[in-house]
């Protein structure tokens, strides 16, 4: 919940306006602060004591090159930092209470909004642990319930913290009981497992509205989290056994995040119609002052993208999505997946395309799907390319048709499908289009010519010829004077690697003139010679 600005507060912190408190801790204030271009952050300052150290300074620097690099649908991404002056952190202000909010408010939440809740945390906890960090603070006011699923918020922090808190402040960071126990013992260092207990203690705290190990003085819980088993009856019999299994005291003997996901998946993600009906209402009322922004936040995104700063793009979009606007959701999902795409986050940009589909219209739906598609090919991920790629053809999509079918030939080709190949390249050639349908001629010139069709290949190499298409009809030349010279119709031969070398193509024309040389000057004993060209070998016979 945003509280006003106390007295003395700062106003401003690097671009972005401070205009409201989000929380406090023993490292820092949270702001809710703006940038000019309508982007709201969530942002840290680090208190003076702390930053005064230069070694902090280091350390916080090169954490936040590592958080500013991962991006993942389920977590708030840092976007913003400063290490001259005072220290602040930015990361995407999602719109929506906590957590904790939620159920200090209302009471706990049903077994299968529970299930739900551990269902999007393992998935965006894993995502966190594939980029090698850890949250360490996992607890009930870093659960943002936003419009369109739970975020993550504050990952990483505590891991930037951790090593002046027990020297600065006598004590582990964090907020018991939501800690692991290998917290306080040495080397005081919890890995993944760590992040597995607490989202037992937050499960459990979600099912009953309090702690599994029970309250009072900090120090008494910590002893508790050591030594005694939870307290789960007030937890629903159908969640007991997997939360107890996260709270084992031995980290090795708590569930992996994989096994604990297929022990809840059957709930689904959390989704704004999964909420209890209370915290649902939470949320709409924190949305209205969003959605009236979304639409320049669009705009702004793709300017930022247009001149190549992803994660300028990435936060705009973010921001123009935490509304959940019915019109503006679906092209801001497809924006965050061309975002993921470029900065080389495929899972992620896999995601946003997926959900932008289930969201567009018609129109909207096309493009994404095609979007889609090419992803799953250039990424070589065969099945779910040919299943994407079928679906573009089934819909008849008139900008993407005789694309789509002639990847699809080249797909099945590199499969091994020649049969499907020859047919998706003759659906593409029926299209007439300007660009692919030369490209699947010559293709179909050069798999024919594979199945050792000597009179099918000519016919699509001349096909393609005769298209006058400026690269295809050179490559294509050369093609076919190379398959004719391997086949002893040299006066043929010879005509066309002349065809390709008059056409001056950067390419093709040198090796159409290397192929010509070796016709005119290369002849050995018994008039056979050679002459290889790349990985081909050409073996002629007497003239």
């Amino acid at each position: 919940m945003r509280e006003q600005l106390r007295a003395g507060d700062p106003q401003s912190a690097g671009p972005y306006r401070l205009y409201g408190r989000l929380g406090e801790g023993r490292m820092g204030v949270l702001f809710n602060g703006r940038a000019e271009d309508g982007r709201q952050v969530a942002l840290r300052t680090v208190r003076p004591q702390f930053a005064a150290d230069p070694a902090f300074r280091q350390r916080l620097a090169q954490a936040a090159s590592a958080l500013h690099r991962i991006a993942d649908p389920a977590l708030a991404p840092l976007v913003d930092a400063s290490f001259d002056g005072p220290l602040w952190l930015a990361s995407t202000y999602f719109p929506g209470p906590s957590l904790a909010e939620a159920v200090h408010r209302h009471g706990p939440w049903d077994a299968e909004a529970v299930r739900s809740l551990g269902v999007s945390l393992t998935r965006a906890l894993a995502a966190l642990h594939a980029h090698g960090m850890t949250h360490l603070d996992l607890t009930p006011r870093n659960v943002i319930l936003a419009e369109d699923g739970p975020r993550l918020v504050d990952f990483g922090i505590m891991g930037i913290f951790g090593a002046v808190s027990r020297t600065a402040i006598g004590a582990p960071m964090g907020t018991p009981p939501f800690l692991p126990p290998e917290l306080f013992r040495p080397p005081h260092e919890p890995g993944p497992a760590g992040d597995v207990f607490v989202l037992g203690v937050l499960l459990a705290y979600a099912a009953s509205g309090s702690g599994p190990f029970g309250g009072g003085p900090p120090s008494a819980v910590a002893h508790r989290v050591l030594n005694e088993a939870p307290d789960l009856s007030p937890v629903a019999p159908s969640l007991r056994e997997a939360v107890a299994a996260c709270l084992a005291k031995d980290p090795s003997r708590r569930p992996s995040l994989r096994d604990l996901h297929e022990a809840l998946a059957s709930a689904g993600p959390l989704t704004r119609q999964r909420l209890p009906e209370k915290a649902a209402e939470m949320v709409d009322a924190q949305q209205p002052e969003a959605r009236q922004a979304r639409p320049k936040l669009l705009q702004d995104g793709l300017a930022r993208l247009r001149s190549q700063d992803l994660d300028g793009a990435r936060a705009l979009f973010q921001h123009a999505l935490s509304g959940g606007d019915e019109v503006v959701a679906p092209v801001a999902m497809n924006a965050l997946g061309l975002v993921e795409k470029l900065a080389g986050n495929i899972d992620a940009a896999r995601h946003w395309y997926t959900r932008s589909l289930s969201l567009s219209g018609p129109d909207e739906a096309r493009e994404t799907l095609w979007d889609l598609a090419l992803l799953e090919y250039e990424e070589g991920v065969p099945d779910a390319a040919r299943h994407r790629l079928r679906q573009v053809v089934d819909a008849r999509d008139p900008e993407h048709f005789a694309e789509a079918a002639r990847i699809l030939g080249d797909l099945e080709a590199e499969q091994g499908d020649l049969s499907a190949a020859r047919h998706w390249y003759q659906q593409a050639i029926a299209t007439g289009h300007p660009e692919d349908a030369p490209r699947a001629m010559a293709a179909l010139g050069g798999l024919e010519e594979k199945l050792e069709d000597v009179d099918a290949a000519r016919h699509w190499y001349l096909e393609a010829i005769a298209t006058r298409h400026p690269e295809l009809a050179p490559q294509s030349m050369l093609a076919l004077g190379i398959m004719l010279a391997l086949h002893e119709e040299l006066k043929d031969a010879v005509a066309w690697l002349e065809a390709a070398a008059g056409s001056r193509h950067p390419r093709y024309a040198p090796e159409a003139l290397e192929c010509l040389r070796a016709l005119a000057g290369k002849r050995k004993r018994n008039g056979f010679w050679r002459r290889a060209l790349g990985s081909v070998e050409i073996t002629f016979g007497e003239e």
